[in-house]
């Protein structure tokens, strides 16, 4: 049996915000285009935030088991009790937290890094301190690439113990082959995923005119 699991939106949040931190990364010795993409990678986790209070089955907060008990039980067990989560599992949605506030805490750091030097966007420093900044910046990307890597790791270790709920296919099909609820937009959530999109996109030809 095929359960929707991550709508459209939610497929696209994901793909965006992956893309755009390895391109990010990939050019951040040109500070325009790694502003952009980097701030509207930004954009996109605040709304996500929106999404785990407003969005969709198994898209939300609530819907996230995290609990020291659960955890335990899925190392000690992952086979049989990966099959209970239709949507995250216990320490996937613990990296998923953890990847969403230190994603926004890069986009911030990034910001108040590039307003600390003369030469970026308004031509005068607004923030002093400019190598304190990018030290701290550059302290939370790596963080940030620890928990991409768990993110990964955890996704092999699903697909190695349970190779037929198809996880790993997931993101880019949209369903797990497991019995479970679909998840469905409401109208309100197709509205605040089209802001999502407009104003991440106007984040980004904002900053790359600047």
């Amino acid at each position: 049996m095929k359960t929707i699991v991550w709508t459209q939106p939610s497929r696209i949040f994901h793909w965006y915000i992956a893309t755009g931190f390895v391109l990010a990364y990939s050019l951040s010795d040109y500070i325009q285009v790694h502003a952009a993409i980097g701030l509207s990678v930004g954009v996109i986790l605040l709304f996500r935030i929106i999404w785990g209070v407003m969005g969709p089955r198994y898209s939300r907060f609530t819907d996230f088991p995290i609990s020291l008990r659960r955890i335990k039980a899925l190392v000690l067990n992952p086979k049989e009790e990966e099959r209970k989560y239709t949507g995250h599992n216990p320490l996937a949605a613990l990296v998923m937290l953890l990847l969403i506030a230190d994603g926004i805490a890069v986009a911030i750091t990034g910001l108040v890094t590039a307003l600390s030097d003369d030469s970026a966007f308004f031509g005068t420093a607004l923030f002093s301190n400019y190598e304190g900044h990018k030290e701290t910046h550059e302290l939370l990307v790596n963080l940030l690439i620890v928990l991409a890597i768990s993110h990964l790791l955890g996704l092999g270790a699903s697909h190695l113990h349970n190779r037929e709920m198809e996880v790993s296919k997931s993101m880019f099909t949209g369903f797990k082959r497991m019995h479970g609820i679909n998840a469905n937009l409401t109208l309100l959530q197709k509205i605040i995923a089209l802001a999502a999109a407009l104003t991440t996109i106007a984040t980004l030809t904002v900053v790359l005119i600047q």
